[in-house]
């Protein structure tokens, strides 16, 4: 049976339950806006391209671009929530990007070109970057990562395709 007690009581929860949820609401929509100005604000690689074009991006890092690199690269756009279904590629909206696999990682990473950087501990690798003639002028935002056995690497890299002149 209900009485004014047990209502005001019941008010009270559903009250604090709803401030609970807006406060977590609130953070979640905080630390989105947080990690999208951080994204943002971040000094990372633009390669431009006009569309027909191919070009390589050098990357380096202090993980391994070899076997031990557990399941590989993972390359997705910024605004994805998963990767891409492989790890070497990722082709849509007419750009093309090809990042090395296990074998051909070491092979870059060894070449040398790149002897001070592999004197220093840092593997780097090219990632190709090509567009159709259909590929529609904009930035596209990048996101790499990579869990090997000793780490966790990652960086950002931008696309930008322009129009030609």
């Amino acid at each position: 049976m209900l009485n004014i007690r047990n209502v005001s009581l019941l008010a009270i929860v559903v009250i604090t339950v709803g401030i609970g949820v807006d406060r977590v609401g609130g953070q979640d929509a905080q630390a989105k806006s947080a990690a999208a100005e951080a994204a943002r604000l971040a000094i990372i690689p633009v390669i431009v391209l006009k569309p027909g074009e191919s070009k390589e991006l050098i990357l380096s890092t202090e993980c391994t671009v070899g076997i031990t690199r557990g399941g590989g690269f993972n390359l997705r756009q910024m605004n994805e929530t998963h990767g891409s279904s492989t790890s070497q590629q990722w082709k849509r909206e007419g750009i093309e990007i090809t990042l090395p696999d296990f074998t051909k990682g070491p092979q870059q990473a060894d070449a040398p070109e790149f002897a001070p950087l592999k004197a220093a501990g840092i593997n780097a690798f090219y990632v190709k970057v090509k567009t159709t003639s259909s590929a529609k002028p904009g930035v596209y935002n990048f996101h790499l990562a990579d869990q090997t056995c000793n780490g966790w690497c990652k960086s950002d890299f931008r696309v930008l395709v322009v129009a030609p002149r």
